[in-house]
């Protein structure tokens, strides 16, 4: 993976990724918007692994989640695929094809089979956001 120059990649641990009140967090997109709520995105959301990290940003109260991406199921709600976030997360999952690496979003999380987040990376850093391979 090529990392642009003056751009480095970090292995961060998710509770730094999501704790706006530490100094330097705030990234330029929120900044911009003059909040401090981290806007997730979720790949891989309709495995098991995405809905356990869909679970886990429900509960954050500095964590918004505002696009999921999956192969399957596109242009359904997540909820429709399981009932249990049923009005919690009723989002329409997008298909790879529409993801864009410079939506706006702070942080992206991937529960994608080994290897997948190594070839998205390279794009999402260029766009100045971080990326966790979960």
């Amino acid at each position: 993976m090529n990392v642009p120059p003056g751009k480095k990649l970090e292995i961060l641990r998710p509770s730094a990724i999501l704790s706006p009140t530490e100094p330097g967090f705030v990234t330029s997109t929120s900044a911009e918007r003059g909040t401090s709520m981290v806007r997730a995105k979720i790949i891989g959301a309709g495995g098991f692994g995405g809905t356990g990290m869909i679970e886990l940003l429900l509960g954050h109260p500095d964590a918004e989640i505002v696009k999921l991406i999956d192969k399957e199921n596109v242009g359904r709600p997540i909820s429709a695929e399981f009932g249990h976030l049923a009005g919690l997360c009723d989002m329409v999952i997008s298909s790879p094809e529409e993801d864009d690496p410079a939506d706006g979003v702070d942080v992206v999380f991937c529960a994608t089979p080994d290897r997948v987040a190594m070839q998205l990376a390279a794009d999402y850093v260029r766009a100045g956001v971080r990326l966790i391979d979960y």
